[in-house]
């Protein structure tokens, strides 16, 4: 993070001003010819409500040229810049053309737009519109009169065929369709997707939503529809004869089920395979690929004699595509004609990917706004013990730029070569496990949540000009996913030993400071701690649809070492507390959460995001350690500060800044639009506020501890913009913010600009 000049700031936004004044200076419409017209506005109407308006848009055969930010036609403004020069870059990539009004366009806008609001059920909808043209410019506007939406009245079934009749009513209460909704075919759309999945999951391999028809007799007098619901037989043709033939759909059974191991189909072609009989399914083995076949087995639910379901094969699916030990994943039906009745046989077709792999990795780093490089030599084994078991090995080092604590001048590592102060490295082994490790039966779990269990260790050396840290951890976690969307992880023993030997200028600030709370957190640590997280997360697919992702995490520590110290022969310290190998260890507990939502629009997004923590250090522990305490500022936090400079509460700026400034409780809201501007090029403008406190710690500054009625005045507000680099498999970011709002000035409720304090963040990845 870099501060820049209000001298840098003045001329940078006197030269956006000028470009700015420079590209709406070259007319929107002068290179269009006499009978021309831009179209600058589209603007939609409606007599009750803008609900829909949006949507409405979507349909609109023109629309005027983007603007960024909502204000600026930046686009067709680089076009006619570069309006006379045929092979410009510039003009392809990041110009766009004008707009030419057609006014022959608007009458099929309307067609659309009223079949939109029929289909959700105004079918006396009307839609008009008119323009208005002056000199070389054109404005349109469609009138919008939905009218009364139309409910359904009456709803009534037809299932022609006795035993799907059955199946069908024992799900109506699941149905789309209710008396009294709105009569909309989206819903009946979604119901009819609905019955062909009851269906098929009741056996009915053939049935497909078009056997699901909709017969409708509306009332205009009174608005409302009676709906009927009809389930058809199948109609076969006799080639023969040309004649129709109705007939029942018919339930399939499963006959047979192969397993087809490391499969192609000139493996197919050149040779049968070894044959292996587990669960009544059938191994194939085609190549040398050796997975352990009972534990592939469980994760296979299509059993012979089973009727046919549709969620048994997509469950199966799931479950063999989790292990990601496969690059090619098939299952696939086909008639059993050696047996009587209606047989399918099953192929699932598995092709491995390499079992092994060897990578050196570069790559950015950006820790809490602080940047580095990292390197990675990773080996791996996604088939260790024949079970899909993952071995991860990483020798991993880095150089990080990380703010120097001390005042004293610090040699840069490489002999000032590189802007770089902190050095780090250490080994990292963990292995993956493909289901739970527990004293019980695995039977009884079902591998449908995609259950994982994580051994870690690892080592970490890292050296600053103000410390020196080690730290050692070992953990085990479980991990499954109750939905696509939700995911729990749960690490039962998580122990980490932390030794930090302070430089001695280092040491001779925290005497001087002589607070017992920044004392406790430079210290050495033992944590013995059992975590909790939760997360959901509605993206799907679906770029285009609002979605949010929430995350929750919960931790305490210390309790059982604790509980043994208190009945063991150990000798209390001074203080009272307890002493594990020489070592302090911490007592507390810990949770936060990170809440945010994503709003999208045509081209732009907004992401609102609200994140709180609370740490309480109790009986062995008075402080949190330095690993688990909350930090404010940084890349991906309050931007306008630079990360661990903000805080704790209203504490004055110039108050300790050679220390880094920690608390236990944390409070961040932001806000952020988002926007393309060319290619790989996005912007962004956000306001970011909040800050750290302390809550029942030993910290002798008053202006760090958390009170209600001193909320806003402990508030930082920061806002800004950026720029952002979109390669797809990474982001780079570019972001340059202010404060309006510093709770440690002289006055912590004056909101005013502080161009002087500008501060630029290069980050990588979006900030959330």
């Amino acid at each position: 993070m870099v501060k820049l000049s209000t001298a840098v700031y003045k001329v940078s936004f006197l030269s956006a001003i000028i470009l700015l004044s420079i590209t709406w200076s070259c007319g929107p419409a002068r290179h269009l010819k006499e009978d021309q017209r831009l179209l600058t506005k589209v603007k939609i109407k409606a007599s009750s409500g803008n609900q829909y308006n949006e949507d409405l848009l979507s349909v609109v055969k023109q629309r005027p040229n983007r603007k960024l930010l909502g204000m600026f036609k930046i686009y067709l403004g680089v076009y006619n810049l570069f309006y006379h020069k045929e092979d410009s870059k510039i003009k392809e990539n990041i110009g766009e053309p004008p707009v030419i009004y057609d006014s022959t366009t608007n009458a099929t806008s309307v067609k659309l737009m009223t079949k939109y609001l029929q289909n959700l059920g105004y079918y006396d909808a009307k839609v008009s519109w008119e323009h208005k043209v002056k000199k070389k410019r054109a404005w349109v506007k469609y009138k919008i009169d939905k009218g009364k939406r139309y409910k359904i009245n009456k709803l009534s079934y037809q299932v022609e065929n006795p035993n799907i009749r059955s199946i069908f009513y024992q799900d109506t209460a699941s149905s789309h369709l209710k008396v009294g909704k709105n009569f909309d075919l989206d819903l009946m759309s979604k119901e009819r997707q609905r019955i062909e999945k009851q269906l098929k999951n009741a056996g009915y391999y053939r049935f497909s939503r078009e056997f699901v028809v909709f017969e409708a007799d509306t009332s205009r007098t009174n608005k409302t529809a009676n709906l009927t619901l009809n389930i058809k037989n199948k109609v076969d043709k006799f080639q023969d004869t040309d004649s129709l033939v109705e007939s029942r759909h018919q339930i399939y059974t499963i006959s047979k089920v192969y397993v087809r191991m490391n499969y192609s189909a000139q493996r197919m072609q050149n040779r049968s395979g070894d044959t292996t009989q587990i669960d009544d399914l059938t191994f194939i083995d085609l190549g040398d690929y050796e997975l352990k076949k009972n534990f592939l087995a469980r994760l296979i639910n299509i059993r012979p004699g089973d009727r046919y379901q549709v969620s048994a094969q997509e469950q199966t699916y799931a479950n063999l595509s989790a292990l990601r030990v496969f690059s090619y994943v098939s299952i696939h039906y086909e008639d059993d004609y050696d047996s009587k009745g209606n047989k399918l046989d099953v192929y699932i077709d598995l092709n491995p990917s390499k079992q092994k792999s060897y990578s050196v990795q570069t790559e950015g780093t950006n820790n809490g706004g602080n940047l580095g490089v990292n390197a990675n030599l990773a080996f791996q084994n996604n088939n260790t013990f024949n079970g899909a078991e993952l071995l991860d090995i990483r020798f991993k080092g880095g150089l990080e730029a990380q703010q120097i604590l001390t005042e004293e001048e610090n040699t840069d590592i490489a002999n000032n070569f590189l802007p770089f102060n902190t050095f780090e490295f250490g080994p990292e082994a963990s292995i993956e496990i493909p289901r739970f490790l527990l004293p019980i039966k695995m039977s009884r779990y079902s591998f449908k949540g995609n259950p994982r269990t994580t051994f870690n260790a690892s080592y970490n050396y890292q050296e600053r000009p103000d410390y020196i840290r080690n730290v050692s951890k070992v953990y085990m976690a479980y991990s499954w996913n109750e939905t696509p969307q939700k995911t729990h992880i749960v690490q039962p023993n998580d122990l980490s030993y932390i030794n930090l030997t302070p430089s001695p200028r280092f040491e001779q600030i925290l005497e001087q400071i002589n607070n017992p709370f920044l004392r406790n957190s430079y210290t050495d640590n033992l944590i013995l701690a059992l975590k909790y997280s939760f997360i959901w997360n509605t993206k799907t697919n679906n770029s285009k649809k609002d979605h949010f992702f929430f995350r929750f995490n919960a931790e305490s520590a210390g309790n059982l070492l604790s509980a043994l110290t208190k009945n063991s022969s150990l000798q209390q310290n001074e203080d009272g507390s307890y002493n594990v190998a020489g070592i302090r260890f911490a007592q507390y507990a810990r949770s936060d959460f990170d809440f945010r939502y994503y709003q999208n629009f045509d081209y732009n997004q907004l992401v609102y995001r609200f994140a709180a923590g609370l740490g309480v250090p109790y009986g062995n522990s008075k402080a949190l350690p330095f690993e688990k305490s909350f930090y404010a500022g940084g890349a991906n936090g309050i931007r306008a500060w630079r990360a661990r400079e903000l805080g704790p509460g209203s504490l004055p700026d110039s108050s300790e800044s050679n220390v880094d400034q920690i608390g236990n409780m944390s409070l961040e809201g932001n806000v952020e639009l988002r926007f393309p501007i060319t290619g790989i090029f996005e912007g962004a403008a956000f306001v970011d506020a909040g800050n750290i406190w302390n809550v029942d710690q030993e910290d002798i500054r008053p202006s760090t501890e958390f009170s209600i009625e001193n909320l806003w005045k402990g508030t930082a507000i920061g806002i800004g913009a950026g720029l952002r680099l979109n390669f797809t498999f990474f982001v780079m970011r570019l972001d340059i913010a202010t404060p309006i709002k510093d709770p440690g000035s002289l006055d912590p409720y004056l909101i005013k600009s502080r161009w002087n304090r500008t501060n630029l963040n290069l980050g990588i990845g979006y900030p959330f």
